[in-house]
């Protein structure tokens, strides 16, 4: 180096990495590893799949192409294992000094490309996050931020990216194990037999197309993955290969074919159950027509009571029970009927409801059956749909609560979850407030936010969630024995009159 300070083509982040300077473990890299498998695209490709063919062949599919890519950089990363070579410097003996930056600069602007698509999903993320929570909404922001703490990580070397990727690879799994179960209990509500599957116009190309775009996604990270192996820990003058790159395939077969595997059938499993292939969004509009704060709540309490709860569930056990898309159901859903509209579009002025009712009618009473029906099978959490009311009048014991929140917290969530300005949140929650409160003085002899009709009011404002439910449980346990009784969550203003919505939208 001491000789070549003036030569452009000697650099110290190219030269040989020797085997006292590399830091990087078995588990470390496979913990790289989990982190970069967990890619968005992967779901796409698990949708695209059952499209023609069984959970199966989605599954096989794209354990094959991922094995296949396993090997390839198995054998591509020895380069960097024997001899501490990069990609950009071992291209050289085939393409010459010269050529080498075409396939170096074609590699960069891939990689350049799923770097901002990534930063742009994590900066989403943390802005839907900012504001929930603080009321502040700028992506642009935090991709800038995001893009440069990733830079910074990157240039602090290997060992920094291997720590981070040792906090962050349990995460990642434990988040994805979430998510198949969340797309799997919608699977299992919709009465759709997974492994039973069969598409109804079945494919013969569809598995090899699957397999193809799986290999195609990681084809340009199997060349240049001795850009990583090159500081993996390895036996000095070791000969045998397998022995000498322990710490490049072990790594690399137990994560990548498995993990992507997994994340493609979770794809397939959204896609099929909802008709969107992102599990993200399919969890994220779980929280539709109530509170995110609110079904956190009940996710806790429901966790900490063992018992299971129900709120957007409804909307698909009606839609199954009418034979009509969801849509259609949700449309109709907390609705009240206009008596006038329904009168003269149902056969004339004088037309009577028990004759011919409405669609909402229809809706309310479909959903009273279900409440009644899963109230009378076990205990558990129903939020909404005039639980409480339904409930007493079939003389089911319950414990109802009502939750609230301040305003100024209902507009930051509703900011969030519908990227609408303040203004616009503020006139969508007094809307939802008066179209809720029509829904169930209409259909129900109760009036909706009075504490009479309540066996506890909380209000979840600077509140830890977690505390908050422990009380809750507490509270249920201290008189379930006696009761025996399912919970009906309720959301609107804030109990004892005030004028101002103060329940979460």
């Amino acid at each position: 180096m001491a000789a070549s300070e003036n030569n452009t083509l000697v650099s110290a982040d190219i030269v040989p990495v020797t085997s006292r300077r590399r830091t990087l473990s078995g588990i470390g890299f496979a913990n790289i590893w989990i982190g970069m498998a967990i890619v968005i695209s992967v779901f796409s490709f698990g949708a695209s799949g059952i499209g023609g063919m069984g959970i199966v062949g989605v599954v096989t599919a794209t354990f094959v192409a991922n094995l296949v890519i396993a090997v390839i950089a198995s054998l591509t990363g020895d380069i960097g294992v024997e001899h501490g070579l990069s990609f950009a410097t071992y291209l050289r003996a085939p393409f010459g000094l010269t050529g080498v930056h075409l396939p170096a600069v074609a590699r960069g602007v891939v990689a350049s490309c799923w770097f901002g698509i990534n930063t742009y999903i994590g900066a989403l993320a943390i802005n839907y996050f900012t504001l929930s929570l603080f009321g502040i909404d700028n992506w642009f922001l935090w991709f800038i931020v995001f893009a440069v703490v990733q830079v910074v990580n990157t240039m602090l070397g290997i060992s920094a990216i291997d720590k981070f990727a040792s906090l962050a690879a349990p995460c990642i799994i434990i988040i994805t194990c979430w998510m198949f179960y969340r797309v799997n209990d919608l699977a299992t509500l919709n009465n759709i037999n997974i492994l039973g599957y069969v598409p109804p116009q079945p494919s013969d190309s569809i598995w090899l197309i699957t397999m193809c775009a799986n290999m195609g996604m990681w084809a340009a990270l199997a060349c240049d993955i001795p850009n990583m192996t090159r500081s993996l820990k390895c036996p000095v003058g070791e000969r045998n290969w397998l022995k000498r790159n322990v710490n490049n395939w072990v790594p690399q077969f137990l994560t990548l074919p498995i993990i992507e595997s997994f994340i493609a059938a979770i794809g397939a499993i959204s896609y099929l159950t909802t008709g969107n292939w992102n599990p993200v969004e399919v969890i994220q509009q779980q929280a539709e027509g109530s509170t995110l704060l609110i079904l956190l709540v009940m996710v806790i309490l429901a966790q900490k009571l063992d018992i299971p709860y129900y709120d957007e569930d409804m909307i698909k056990l009606a839609s199954k029970e009418l034979n009509v898309d969801e849509s259609v159901v949700r449309e109709e859903n907390e609705t009240a009927t206009n008596d006038l509209v329904h009168a003269l579009t149902a056969g004339g002025m004088f037309a009577a409801k028990e004759y011919e009712a409405s669609k909402s009618d229809v809706m309310f009473e479909v959903q009273s059956q279900i409440v009644r029906d899963l109230a009378r099978k076990s205990s558990c959490i129903i939020v909404g749909r005039c639980a409480n009311y339904v409930l007493d009048q079939a003389h089911v014991p319950t414990i109802d609560i009502f939750v609230v929140a301040n305003l100024e917290d209902r507009i930051r969530t509703v900011m969030a979850r519908n990227h609408l300005s303040s203004d616009e949140a503020e006139a969508y929650i007094n809307k939802m407030d008066k179209r809720r409160g029509a829904y169930i003085n209409y259909y129900t002899a109760y009036a909706w936010g009075n504490p009479q009709y309540y066996d506890i009011c909380v209000n979840t404002s600077h509140k830890n969630l977690n505390d908050l439910a422990d009380h809750l449980a507490s509270y249920i346990n201290s008189i379930a024995p006696q009761t025996a009784a399912p919970a009906e969550v309720s959301e609107g203003m804030a109990p004892g009159g005030v004028p101002s919505p103060a329940g979460l939208a």
